[in-house]
C-alpha cells in the first residue's frame, strides 16, 4: 500500500438554536453563532484520494484524547506499519501529543505559522 498518511480532524456543524440542546457544544464563531455539533473524523491520504476511514460524533462529557485514540487504532485495522497522521493546529495540546505519542505515532502538525511539531524525519 506504500506510504500512508492519516489526517484527523474535528468538524463543526454550526447550530443556530437553543445551546443547551443535548449534543451542541461551544464553538469558534461563524455565521453569527458559537455554538455547534462537532465530529472527529480519521481520513486516509494516500495519492490524493482522501477516504473517511473512522468517524464520530463529540459531547461534551466524552474525552477528546481517548476519542482519538479510539478511531486512530480503527483506522488501522485497513493499513500496515506505523501510524502516521497530520492534523490541525487544534491538536497542538499536551493532552493530544501525550496521546500520539502513547500510539508512537508519527505526526505531523502546524504549531505556529513557521514551526511543524512532531517530525522525526529519519521515521518518516
Amino acid at each position: 500500500m506504500g506510504l500512508v498518511w492519516f489526517a484527523l480532524d474535528i468538524t463543526p456543524w454550526m447550530y443556530y438554536g437553543n445551546k443547551n440542546t443535548k449534543g451542541v457544544m461551544g464553538a469558534k464563531r461563524k455565521n453569527g453563532t458559537n455554538y455547534a455539533y462537532k465530529y472527529m473524523t480519521v481520513c486516509v491520504t494516500a495519492q490524493r484520494e482522501h477516504v473517511t476511514l473512522a468517524g464520530s460524533y463529540m459531547t461534551q462529557l466524552m474525552n477528546p484524547q481517548k476519542l482519538m485514540k479510539e478511531l486512530l487504532l480503527k483506522s488501522t485495522k485497513y493499513t500496515k506499519g506505523t501510524i502516521r497522521v497530520m492534523c490541525d493546529r487544534e491538536f497542538f495540546t499536551v493532552p493530544y501529543i501525550k496521546m500520539l505519542e502513547e500510539l508512537d505515532a508519527i505526526y505531523l502538525m502546524p504549531a505556529t505559522n513557521l514551526l511543524l511539531v512532531g517530525v522525526d524525519w529519519k521515521r518518516v
